[in-house]
């Protein structure tokens, strides 16, 4: 549902992107909320955070599926169009079942929406003490988005995934169904030698107890799991690019 314009944030002059050397004031009354391919035309405050120009409708009475990434999309999140002579980073991708395009993700990087983010905070722990006092919001910001700029804080790593699936696994890496308890059960009868033909019997011993697909659908069903989706992001921080008076591990 779009948000009418008197009930967004208007305090401050609002922009059509959050890079301060590429951008327009925008005025809400005559800045469609959908572009020609009916995408929505985000809009930001002076400082680049996004302000949201929807709310949505949600019926609690409704069941829903748990929320995955659409992975062929990602790419787009993680796009290095500012930085020269870098390449996007890699990205780990684990389809859900049979769904193929539909998962979770790793990946050694963040979202390009948090640089905006990590920039302002590098700027301002490189400052001088004796700009501390003189501190505002007036900060250079061509030299906040300056992709050469001092990092002493990076984002390293990142991870998207519901939680849900943290709940119906059995060991720290599989699932059930994905263990390939039925084969190795099978394959215990052409076996030799005595780790293999104990293996097999353990497979064979839990396959009688319950078959593995079995086990994940008892797992799911009529259960008030969190079906939450997650994003974990990983940040390293340079101490000796901290100023001194700043090494308080706070």
């Amino acid at each position: 549902m779009e948000l009418p314009p008197h009930e967004i944030n208007q305090q401050d002059d609002l922009f059509d992107s959050p890079d301060p050397r590429d951008r327009q004031v925008i005025d809400l009354d005559t800045f469609n909320l959908l572009d020609e391919e009916g995408r929505e035309q985000c809009i930001y405050d002076k400082d680049g955070y996004r302000i949201p120009r929807r709310d949505a409708i949600i019926d609690e009475s409704e069941e829903t599926a748990a929320m995955l990434f659409d992975l062929p999309a990602l790419d787009r999140l993680f796009e290095r169009e500012d930085h020269e002579g870098e390449s996007n980073p890699r990205l780990y991708l684990y389809p859900i079942g049979c769904l193929r395009n539909v998962g979770q993700f790793q990946a050694h990087a963040l979202f390009n929406a948090f640089e905006p983010l990590l920039r302002k905070l590098n700027h301002r722990l490189t400052q001088e003490d004796d700009d501390d006092d003189n501190d505002d919001d007036d900060d250079d910001e061509e030299h906040l988005l300056a992709p050469g700029s001092c990092s002493i804080v990076r984002g390293s790593y990142s991870q998207g995934y519901n939680a849900y699936t943290h709940r119906v696994r059995s060991g720290a890496r599989f699932h059930d169904a994905q263990k390939g308890m039925i084969t190795a059960a099978f394959a215990g009868t052409h076996v030799t030698g005595g780790s293999n033909l104990t293996k097999a019997n353990v497979m064979w011993d839990l396959c009688k107890t319950s078959l593995p697909f079995d086990r994940y659908h008892e797992k799911i069903t009529d259960t008030h799991m969190d079906e939450s989706l997650r994003l974990e992001n990983l940040y390293t921080i340079d101490v000796n690019k901290l100023q001194r008076d700043q090494r308080r591990g706070r």
